[in-house]
């Protein structure tokens, strides 16, 4: 007799229900705690207390970075009447990077209410539209206008021109790992940080 049959003559794996046979198809899908509990073992490179030196933060270099590119794009953005909370948002639209004002409030780390007054402003000054979509009019979505593409057609430039000169005394594989270090950076901070572990209190 067929050990995988049973007395009526069905096969075991016919007595399984669709929606059970679903789940045993199915991949796991891992917790939280699963993925914190596989991450690899935090390294200390800083410490906190008293000894802390601020100079030596990666986090206050990167700061303080994005302050010095952001005052240079500025400054060349002002002779065409754009600001970086202006060119910031129309940048972001035209490169997919969000096409709502709550998006563009995620990915510049804005406020809402205050992403949204933005998005009033630009809307006045004839850059960008609010369009309703037939398949969510709960949301207004944002396109550019032919004033905000021909806008923000400098920004590329100045963009450039800002980082090779902040990047002027570095050679071209370093540029390829800083770039691949950032990412890292951000990765990492995509993981699920593990609050058990005592290691933790002690690193920034």
């Amino acid at each position: 007799m067929n050990p995988n049959r049973t007395s009526s003559g069905k096969s075991a794996k016919s007595r399984v229900s669709p929606a059970t046979r679903k789940s045993l198809n199915t991949p796991k899908v891992k917790s939280k705690a699963a993925i914190a509990a596989n991450l690899p073992p935090v390294k200390v490179f800083y410490q906190g207390g008293d000894d802390w030196n601020i100079d030596e933060s990666i986090g206050y270099l990167v700061r303080k970075l994005t302050n010095s590119i952001r005052r240079h794009v500025d400054s060349k953005m002002q002779i065409h009447g754009l600001t970086h909370s202006q060119w910031g948002p129309l940048m972001l639209i035209v490169n997919g990077k969000g096409n709502t004002a709550g998006a563009l409030a995620r990915e510049l780390d804005m406020d809402a209410g205050a992403m949204t007054r933005m998005v009033d402003r630009l809307e006045d000054k004839g850059m960008l539209k609010r369009v309703s979509r037939d398949n969510d009019r709960r949301v207004a979505h944002l396109e550019l206008t032919k004033k905000g593409r021909a806008a923000i057609k400098v920004v590329p430039d100045s963009l450039a021109e800002v980082l090779n000169h902040h990047l002027r005394s570095f050679g071209h594989d370093e540029v390829i790992h800083l770039k691949a270090s950032l990412r890292r950076m951000l990765e990492n901070g995509g993981d699920v940080l593990p609050k058990s572990d005592p290691i933790l209190i002690k690193t920034v």
